[in-house]
C-alpha cells in the first residue's frame, strides 16, 4: 500500500454536521500539512456558506473562499477531471507526493454524494484508502430508551471497479480538491 504519512494524519477530525463533510475534509488536509494550523471546519463552512452565491459548501466555494485565509502558505485548487483515468492518475500523483486528497465519492445508496479524503492506494488489491470523516452510526441509550444518531469517522477502502463504476460527468464524481 502506497500512502501518506498516516502517522502524522489528523483522523481524528469528525464531521459533526450533516453537510460538513467537505470542510472537515479540508480541515484534516490543512492539520496535515500544518497542526498548528488553527482554521477548523466551522471557520471553513462559514467562509464557503458567505461566499457561495447558493449558499452550499462545494470545492469551487472552498477554492475562491477559504484559499485566502490559508495564503500564502497553502492554495486549495478544484480539479475536474475529463475521464476516469485521468481521476486515478491524478490521485496517485499526489499520493505518491505525500498529499491527501479530497474527492466527491458516491454513498452506498447509489444517489448521494459524500466527501472523502484518499489517504493511500495499493495497485495489486486494487483499492484506494479512504478517510471518511463522517460515518453516521446509531446507539441505543438505555436510560433514554431511544436511539441515538453520532457521527464518527473511519477509514475505508474503495475498489477501483466501484471508484470506475460511480465516476461520472452526470453523477458529479469526477472533482477533487487538492492543497498545495
Amino acid at each position: 500500500m502506497k500512502s501518506i504519512d498516516l502517522k502524522k494524519f489528523p483522523d481524528t477530525i469528525i464531521q459533526k454536521n450533516g453537510n460538513y463533510c467537505i470542510p472537515a475534509s479540508i480541515e484534516t488536509m490543512v492539520k496535515y500539512h500544518d497542526s498548528s494550523n488553527n482554521l477548523s471546519r466551522n471557520d471553513i463552512m462559514t467562509l464557503m456558506k458567505n461566499g457561495a452565491s447558493n449558499g452550499q459548501p462545494s470545492f469551487n466555494a472552498a477554492q475562491y473562499y477559504v484559499t485566502p485565509k490559508l495564503k500564502p502558505k497553502f492554495e486549495l485548487i478544484q480539479i475536474i477531471t475529463d475521464t476516469y483515468e485521468d481521476w486515478e492518475v491524478n490521485i496517485k500523483e499526489q499520493i505518491n507526493s505525500g498529499n491527501p486528497i479530497a474527492v466527491s465519492t458516491r454513498n452506498k445508496d447509489g444517489y448521494t454524494v459524500h466527501i472523502r479524503v484518499v489517504v493511500g492506494f495499493d495497485d495489486i488489491k486494487r483499492i484506494f484508502r479512504l478517510f471518511n470523516p463522517g460515518v453516521s452510526a446509531s446507539i441505543f441509550n438505555t436510560t433514554k430508551r431511544k436511539i441515538e444518531r453520532i457521527i464518527q469517522s473511519d477509514y475505508e477502502d474503495y475498489p477501483y471497479d466501484e471508484a470506475k463504476k460511480d465516476w461520472s460527468k452526470q453523477n458529479g464524481c469526477r472533482d477533487q480538491l487538492i492543497i498545495k
